[in-house]
């Protein structure tokens, strides 16, 4: 029976945060709304290992990429025409790799002897 009380619960309040920006908080605020409680709160927990210092740590390192994530910039968007130009090279490099190994099979055909079936 587990009697050791190892379970990590960080609380987080994003306004009250010294260390972050105010864009950096409308940010987190925006982007892990559903995270946080009614209050600002935001509630990190860790029970992986059996030791409490280290679901200290990873409660932490949680929380950490937890605002790395929201501040992260927007992935680019692209226009269909760049898409297209995208598929069209991937096309076209495949067709040019399956070309290469027939050539380099053939090579590789020419130096065997010839086959008696």
């Amino acid at each position: 029976v587990n009697k050791v009380a190892t379970k990590v619960d960080l609380r987080f309040h994003v306004e009250s945060a010294t260390w972050l920006s105010p864009e950096v908080k409308a940010k987190v605020v925006e982007k892990l709304g559903s995270e946080l409680t009614k209050d600002g709160w935001m509630v990190v927990k860790s029970d992986r290992t059996r030791s409490q210092l280290m679901n200290q740590a990873d409660a932490i390192e949680k929380l950490r990429a937890a605002v790395r994530f929201a501040i992260a910039p927007p992935k680019p968007k692209f226009t269909a025409e760049e898409l297209e130009k995208f598929r069209k090279g991937k096309l076209k490099a495949s067709r040019e790799r399956l070309h290469s190994k027939r050539i380099r099979s053939s090579v590789k055909a020419d130096r065997q002897g010839p086959r008696d079936d």
